[in-house]
């Protein structure tokens, strides 16, 4: 297989060596992390390169959390 494939779900199981076909159930989900490695390239790039593809996937998520929890925030404070 030309790549390596995981999935971490909403309810925290990691799947490991997807088929083609459940790397694309999983993006079109929208839910959970998906992770497609190019048959080790990516660690052979380096750890700097590593965390760079690491910060640019994970900090737009945690970003879309603080959003909705400053907006659960307001919500229940709105209604205290």
């Amino acid at each position: 297989m030309p790549f390596t494939a995981y999935y971490l779900s909403p309810e925290g199981k990691l799947q490991r060596d997807l088929t083609e076909k459940e790397i694309k159930a999983a993006f079109e989900s929208k839910q959970g992390l998906l992770w497609v490695e190019d048959n080790g390239r990516l660690l052979k790039r380096g750890v700097n390169f590593l965390a760079h593809a690491l910060i640019d996937n994970i900090l737009p998520t945690v970003d879309k959390m603080t959003e909705l929890s400053e907006e659960i925030e307001e919500e229940v404070n709105s209604n205290a």
